[in-house]
């Protein structure tokens, strides 16, 4: 399943947290299987590489 806008948000706010999963879905009212779910979806995901733009 595709990761939306949502649940990536989550993910990265879960992350950023310091909570455990189980800590940050009871705060967010989540079930936390789904949250697990999508954070395994989240983490495989393809990687694209980043641009940067380099001064010539």
């Amino acid at each position: 399943m595709a990761v939306t806008p949502k649940w990536r948000q989550h993910i990265e706010r879960w992350q950023s947290s310091g909570l455990s999963q189980a800590e940050y879905c009871a705060q967010q009212d989540i079930n936390v299987r789904t949250f697990a779910a999508r954070l395994c979806d989240y983490r495989k995901r393809p990687v694209t590489e980043s641009v940067a733009l380099v001064p010539v």
